[in-house]
C-alpha cells in the first residue's frame, strides 16, 4: 500500500525510541507515527515467518484481535555489508485520543516497574506494577474483552509464544 511505502521509504525519517528492549533490539517510529519498527535477530525473523500462516488465520477469524498487526518483515544491508532485519507493525499509540499514560503489560511482576518517575510525563511507558488504577467496563464489554484475550492467549500458546506485551 502507498501509505506503507511512503511512511518507511523515500525522504521520510525514522525516529529512534529511547531505550532498546531487553533483547537489545532497537525500536523506531515511522515519521507519521503509524508504524513501529523493531530490529530482530535472524532466528527471531525465521520464527515469525514460520508462525505467520497461523497468525493470519487468527486475525481473519477474530477481527477484534488484540495482538499487534504485522505489516512487513524486511532485511537491508547497511554500509558495512551487515544485514539488519526488522519487522514493521502497527503503532498502537497512534491515535487521536489524548493518552496521559502508556503501559507495556506482560502479565508478570518480575522487574515490571519503571521505578521512580514523573507521574505526569506521558512519554514514559509504564509497566505492570505501575498500573495503579482499575478500568471500569460494562458487563457486555467486559465479556467481549475477556473472550478476545482468551482467544488471543490460546493462539499465542499454540504458537509457543511465551513473552508477549499486551
Amino acid at each position: 500500500d502507498a501509505d506503507y511505502m511512503l511512511s518507511l521509504g523515500g525522504s521520510s525519517a525514522l525516529w529512534q525510541l529511547n531505550s532498546p528492549g531487553k533483547s537489545g533490539c532497537m525500536f523506531f517510529l515511522s515519521d507519521n507515527e503509524k508504524f513501529l519498527i523493531k530490529t530482530m535477530r535472524k532466528t527471531e525473523i525465521k520464527t515469525l515467518i514460520d508462525l505467520l500462516p497461523l497468525y493470519y488465520r487468527h486475525i481473519e477469524a477474530f477481527p477484534q484481535c488484540l495482538i499487534t498487526r504485522f505489516f512487513g518483515v524486511h532485511g537491508v544491508k547497511n554500509v558495512h555489508g551487515r544485514t539488519v532485519r526488522f519487522v514493521v507493525m502497527s503503532n498502537l499509540f497512534n491515535t487521536d485520543l489524548k493518552m496521559h499514560r502508556k503501559f507495556d503489560l506482560k502479565g508478570s511482576t518480575d522487574g515490571r516497574t519503571v521505578g521512580p518517575h514523573d507521574p505526569w510525563d506521558s512519554k514514559i511507558i509504564l509497566k505492570d506494577l505501575d498500573l495503579d488504577i482499575r478500568i471500569a467496563l460494562d458487563p457486555k464489554d467486559y465479556q467481549m474483552v475477556v473472550r478476545q484475550v482468551e482467544a488471543d492467549a490460546a493462539i499465542l500458546h499454540k504458537m509457543g509464544v511465551m513473552d508477549y506485551s499486551l
